[in-house]
């Protein structure tokens, strides 16, 4: 049973909002007093690019072909589409792509949940129906389902955001049938995709996580309190910020606040980061001399570490005897090796047996007591930990 009480409210709970969220005073300007947000370079870029991506897929799926490169030019022609940089991401993105019509439900598949989290009809207003999504893509064979969601940033991350399990919980709610889904981030901009797949469990585990943040949402209503909590979102925030007002710097809070704010602060990493490298190698001749600097907690120095060298002949005549490609793990580091051994244990037994230890020196920060391994390095420092 869904423990939410029906509000009549005016907005929905989509991804955007929950991921809004994070920082409640963005939230209450943006969503509950609906405080526009202005276009970027970013958000018109995606909407034409979706546009085109749109009636490409709608046309396939409407003429029941895999591709049709000639009507994929024809969009870029009709005089629709004005931002160039979309243009030629969508001319890249249908070149590379085959689609399978009979298994595609829908482009732009909008799915709305009513409070007791069942299917509502697409024109239910929030009040009735709180939960909302606007897929870009939806594909089912069977009980499983798969959703493509096109990003057309400049970075390639993981799907772990909010959207990754949120839209996989919608469409777990309007097609009960499905045992899994697969929900897909296609970078267009690099021709590549990030997947995760999600079984029934793990998606109905998820479900307590989006009613908890829609809680925390609608006590946040109830109790109007806004505060602002500083986030990785910051940077690309614009509203007045009320601890800017209270005497913080918008680069501590992380807000970028223009493109020329953006250019001084990456003059100034470049220059930190030249910086850090003639630190770094002055340091390690120091202390490969006079031994390890410490400060607080920790101590820089260098630290053995032994990795195990593998035998190339013994490695090809393993290949051999287990019909693996010949050239299978000549490159391959203890890391890889060890995934291996997950499948064929007897694979890396063998070959142990040949291994030598090869020591080597990490040059980095280490807690002067071991067993502190959670205490935290000084600011200026944390950045070296993991190198």
């Amino acid at each position: 049973m869904v423990d939410l009480k029906p509000r009549d409210i005016t907005f929905r709970i989509r991804q955007s909002t929950l991921e809004l969220a994070v920082c409640l005073h963005r939230f209450n300007q943006h969503i509950v007093h609906k405080m526009p947000r202005p276009d970027t370079i970013y958000t018109v870029r995606g909407t034409a690019f979706h546009a085109l991506a749109h009636k490409y897929v709608n046309y396939l799926v409407q003429t029941n072909q895999s591709s049709d490169h000639v009507y994929a030019e024809s969009l870029t022609q009709d005089g629709a589409i004005f931002d160039t940089d979309a243009i030629a991401l969508f001319r890249e993105w249908h070149a590379k792509h085959l689609f399978q019509p009979d298994f595609i439900f829908g482009n732009e598949v909008r799915v709305l949940l009513d409070w007791d989290l069942n299917p509502a009809p697409p024109e239910t207003p929030p009040r009735l129906a709180p939960f909302s999504g606007d897929l870009d893509r939806v594909e089912i064979d069977g009980t499983t389902g798969d959703i493509y969601d096109y990003k057309t940033s400049f970075a390639i991350f993981n799907p772990t955001t909010v959207q990754a399990y949120f839209y996989p919980w919608l469409l777990r709610r309007q097609f009960p049938h499905l045992r899994t889904i697969r929900f897909h981030l296609d970078f267009v901009r690099f021709n590549a995709m990030k997947h995760r797949e999600f079984s029934v469990a793990e998606i109905d585990e998820r479900e307590g996580d989006i009613i908890l943040l829609t809680k925390r949402l609608f006590k946040a209503l109830d109790d109007r309190v806004w505060p602002v909590i500083p986030n990785e979102n910051c940077s690309n925030c614009t509203l007045e910020c009320p601890l800017v007002k209270a005497g913080m710097t918008r680069e501590a809070i992380g807000q970028i606040a223009s493109y020329e704010q953006a250019v001084s602060m990456t003059q100034e990493l470049y220059a930190l980061e030249n910086k850090a490298t003639h630190f770094k190698a002055v340091l390690r001749n120091y202390v490969a001399e006079n031994g390890p600097v410490e400060i607080l907690h920790h101590r820089l120095g260098f630290k053995k570490k032994v990795k195990k060298k593998y035998p190339p002949g013994k490695i090809m005549v393993l290949n051999d005897k287990y019909g693996f490609e010949e050239s299978r793990g000549l490159a391959s580091d203890q890391k890889e090796l060890n995934k291996i051994m997950r499948t064929y244990p007897e694979y890396v037994t063998e070959l142990d047996a040949f291994a030598k230890d090869q020591s080597t020196t990490d040059f980095q920060f280490m807690p002067l007591d071991p067993t502190l391994e959670s205490v935290a390095l000084p600011p200026a420092v944390e950045e070296w930990k993991d190198d």
